[in-house]
């Protein structure tokens, strides 16, 4: 039913028409699950094309008819600049397939991009707590590439919603830096709605939006790695005012002390935890102050000097360094880690683990242990059968399109299995379905390839 819905919308938006070769229409794909996130305001759907086994996310942006136009204006320039530039960079940014603008009435419009099943930055330090302080290395060197890409174009690309949300893991377990839709979206939000009197907070957000440079990314990067390296914002925010209170500068009250922080840094750190464009008034919001040096915000934790001095530089430099400067850190050229070498393929490991069901019943619970609930060990029967149907659709999806071609090719090297002849096809696509499913359904891989 979606995709009926959808069948007009095909054929792109006329910003990036179809993917070449391919007759790409939003009705040739299949909707498996709504993809979680913590933010924004649009929809994210986890889409399966069953002729090539590829999986995308699909971004449905909401708004009524007047709007289209100004979210259009706002976005479609930045999505193709950005698909020029992934084009030529694509291990560091994520993909932009297609834009959908001229949906039906009643219908939202959609980005179509590509999906990648390790999950995000935010979703992984949910799930471990604060990452270790080898990980973390690995992740500033890819976006650090990435915006020193997105800084060198011209004019330069300032990404401006440089969040855990925005950093996603390939199969593979590497990097990737997504397109900052949200901070696109809510400037468009922004300059659609009525206009306010010169000076007021709204027309002063309005300004911001408009003169934000590249600077904004480089104090993002920073206040990134200090919330991976705390276990998330909430935690920066209850650590805030302890290290005020009791670290190497304290000083009583919301006030910067004499020597450190630019007053741009704490106009910045106004700015990233109330969250931008809010369409709220500034009274609303209480002052947050300064941010304390990143030594006071991790003081029960070990990192090494040049990680601290490097968190400290994106933080208070980020007026005169540049994302090229950076590459070229110690914390990056020199490593000398300080706790333990936990690589980020670890860390995306130990997620997993904690993400997979027991592979023996529960006690207390689980699937009968009749042959037809094997196939789901170790959960509740209910999100077995969930788990199941999940399978189901898959694998009929798959097999409406490939059965055929899959079974001669099968039949011809002489084997039982049309397994082989799929690994054969399309390897890097099965690995992806395949690592994504055992995520999304907190099942091992051999289970979920069994299955």
């Amino acid at each position: 039913g979606w995709a009926a819905h959808h069948a007009g919308a095909g054929g792109g938006g006329g910003a990036f028409g179809e993917r070449a070769g391919e007759g790409f229409r939003l009705d040739s794909l299949v909707f498996l699950s709504s993809c979680p996130q913590r933010h924004g305001h649009y929809a994210m759907k986890k889409m399966l094309r069953p002729q090539t086994l590829a999986l995308y996310c699909l971004v449905e942006i909401p708004g009524g008819e007047h709007q289209r136009e100004v979210f259009r204006a706002a976005v479609q320039g930045w999505l193709q600049r950005w698909r020029a530039l992934q084009q030529e960079y694509p291990d560091l940014l994520v993909e932009v397939v297609d834009a959908y603008w001229d949906t039906p009435l009643g219908y939202p419009m959609g980005v179509l991009c590509e999906y990648l099943p390790q999950g995000s930055l935010d979703e992984l330090v949910q799930a471990c707590g604060g990452l270790p302080e080898e990980a973390m290395r690995e992740i500033a060197q890819v976006l650090l590439e990435a915006l020193d890409t997105l800084h060198s174009a011209s004019p330069p690309l300032v990404h401006g919603f440089l969040k855990p949300s925005q950093v996603l893991f390939e199969a593979s377990g590497r990097p990737k830096l997504a397109f900052g839709l949200e901070q696109r979206l809510k400037g468009a939000q922004v300059w659609s709605a009525p206009m306010s009197p010169p000076g007021s907070a709204k027309a002063r957000s309005r300004q911001e939006q408009g003169e934000q440079g590249t600077a904004v990314d480089i104090f993002d990067l920073g206040l990134l790695l200090l919330v991976s390296a705390l276990g998330g914002l909430d935690v920066l925010l209850d650590a805030i005012p302890y290290a005020r209170e009791f670290g190497s500068q304290s000083n009583r009250g919301t006030a910067p002390p004499s020597h450190g922080l630019a007053v741009d840094t704490c106009a910045l750190l106004q700015h990233e935890l109330r969250g931008a464009f809010q369409g709220d008034d500034e009274a609303s919001h209480p002052e947050t102050g300064y941010l304390p040096p990143a030594s006071d915000l991790l003081f029960n934790r070990r990192y090494s000097g040049p990680f601290l001095d490097f968190v400290t530089t994106c933080l208070e430099g980020h007026l005169t360094v540049s994302a090229s400067d950076l590459l070229q850190h110690e914390f990056l050229r020199d490593p000398a880690p300080a706790g333990p070498l936990v690589s980020l393929r670890e860390m995306q490991s130990l997620a997993r683990l904690l993400n997979e069901a027991p592979e023996h019943d529960p006690s207390r619970f689980g699937p009968a242990k009749s042959a037809q609930r094997a196939l789901v060990p170790g959960v509740a029967p209910s999100v077995a059968q969930s788990a199941q149907m999940y399978l189901v659709n898959i694998a009929q999806s798959v097999a409406q399109h490939n059965g055929a071609r899959l079974r001669e090719a099968a039949a011809e090297s002489g084997e039982a299995s049309v397994l082989p002849a799929l690994l054969r096809w399309r390897p890097k696509e099965w690995e992806t379905l395949l690592v994504d499913t055992s995520r999304a359904l907190g099942l091992s891989r051999a289970v979920v390839q069994d299955a």
